[in-house]
């Protein structure tokens, strides 16, 4: 029995870690231990995995015989009214910040927040709105008001978490396709990224055109918001709402509704823009003082969804006497006969991205995701310590160590020991060096 323990404990522990590791990697190990342990131990064995999105493989474990918790906020505050999601999220958030300010501080949130103009609700509104009640992006967004205000001697203002929205995307999401470029990865994943930026550019051209036509729209619908219509929210066949998961994971954008569509009485997906992208492109953010305002036709993106799946991806026959390409838009009727080519009746089919010229670094300086990641953190915040590092990148303080140890030999890190916090005593602090932040960060 003592042994039974100690192989759980061991099993537990790298459980905790198994997400981290790389796709291939994780697979064997849920084929080769977590699946058998869960299917042949009659439920002995129970584990607790979390996940990123679309980022967990299940293998021979049935979905079904399992509980999944969404901790996105549709997901997870699904209700009848999209009025009692909203409510429910933003009582997270204050509940967050309620506990957080009373344990680590000692005090309630009004010690920090402006409510001279606005209510504590309003704050809370407001960083629902920014992070989707991410937890981690409520962190964030408030380290980067604190610089604009309690750093001096200000309490937050909204003003101050618009700043902070803005800062936080243009840092922490923005590059997930500005340093495409630099990105050591399969060409099929570049492609990709390429594409869905431009699905993206093409979201917010459609936002600022209906921010232009709104101002001179006569439609008693937009009568309210006729001087600052918000335009960030949109919405697409359910459908397609896979298409969107990428960008939907990288927080671009956040599902927050489904209802049926009035024309074809199909069910649709809305969506919502990211709050700082929105302060970005100057846009307005939200979804209009009547209830009918995100509902109108002009914030209908199925089209143009469409379109990119039509220029961005095709299916290609495996064949080589045949090569056939063949329109996405089929994909369904191909998958019925097990992807089989409709037109040499003898290859298979597959999912390609369209070939286009992408603008690539130079092979020396091209670094793994996670390694951009890193360097990216630092451009944030620094100096920082290892430890420090490795719970904001979601590794072990090990990993740090390693990556940090071949980006010292490649010239783009600096280590320094020195005590920066007395609490936690002399530590080896990381921060790039010039050729790092002229390399991957100078336009």
């Amino acid at each position: 029995m003592q042994k039974m323990k100690y192989l759980m404990g061991i099993i537990y522990h790298i459980v905790l870690k198994i997400f981290i590791i790389d796709y291939e990697a994780m697979k064997i190990f849920v084929d080769v231990i977590i699946a058998p342990l869960n299917n042949l131990s009659d439920e002995f064995f129970k584990f607790k995995i979390a996940a990123y999105p679309g980022r967990i493989y299940l293998g021979d474990i049935d979905p079904q015989k399992i509980e999944q918790i969404r901790l996105d906020f549709y997901e997870l505050y699904q209700s009848k009214t999209i009025t009692d999601v909203h409510a429910q999220a933003q009582g997270s958030i204050k509940k967050l910040i309620e506990k957080r300010t009373q344990f680590f501080c000692k005090k309630t949130p009004d010690e920090f927040f402006d409510t001279t103009k606005v209510t504590l609700d309003e704050y809370y509104k407001a960083l629902f709105d920014i992070t989707s009640c991410v937890p981690r992006n409520v962190g964030w967004v408030l380290w980067y008001a604190n610089q604009q205000s309690i750093a001096k001697d200000k309490k937050i203002t909204l003003a101050d978490l618009a700043i902070a929205a803005e800062k936080h995307f243009i840092d922490t999401i923005k590059p997930y396709f500005s340093q495409n470029q630099f990105m050591r990865e399969p060409f099929d994943m570049k492609l990709e990224k390429y594409h869905l930026h431009q699905l993206l550019e093409q979201f917010i051209d459609s936002a600022k055109i209906n921010k232009r036509e709104i101002l001179v729209s006569d439609s008693k619908v937009f009568a309210k918001d006729k001087t600052k219509p918000p335009t960030s929210h949109f919405y697409i066949n359910k459908k397609l709402e896979d298409i969107l998961k990428p960008l939907e994971m990288q927080f671009f954008i956040t599902k927050y509704n489904e209802q049926k569509d009035q024309d074809s009485s199909e069910l649709m997906s809305f969506f919502s823009l990211n709050y700082g992208l929105c302060v970005s492109e100057d846009l307005n953010y939200g979804r209009g003082a009547d209830r009918k305002y995100v509902i109108q036709r002009r914030f209908n993106n199925t089209k143009k969804l469409q379109g990119y799946l039509s220029s961005a991806k095709h299916i290609a026959c495996n064949n080589p006497q045949c090569k056939a390409t063949h329109d996405y838009e089929i994909l369904s009727m191909i998958e019925m006969f097990d992807m089989l080519c409709p037109k040499c009746k003898t290859g298979i089919c597959s999912v390609e991205h369209v070939k286009v010229d992408i603008k690539l670094a130079d092979e020396q300086i091209l670094l793994p995701e996670f390694d951009m990641q890193f360097i990216n953190s630092l451009k944030v915040d620094s100096p920082q310590y290892p430890s420090g590092l490795a719970q904001e990148l979601d590794c072990t303080y090990q990993k740090v160590g390693k990556r940090a140890a071949k980006l010292k030999d490649m010239g783009f890190l600096q280590a320094e020991e020195m005590t920066r916090d007395k609490t936690l005593g002399k530590r080896n602090y990381y921060s790039l060096t010039d050729d790092a932040i002229e390399t991957y960060f100078v336009e």
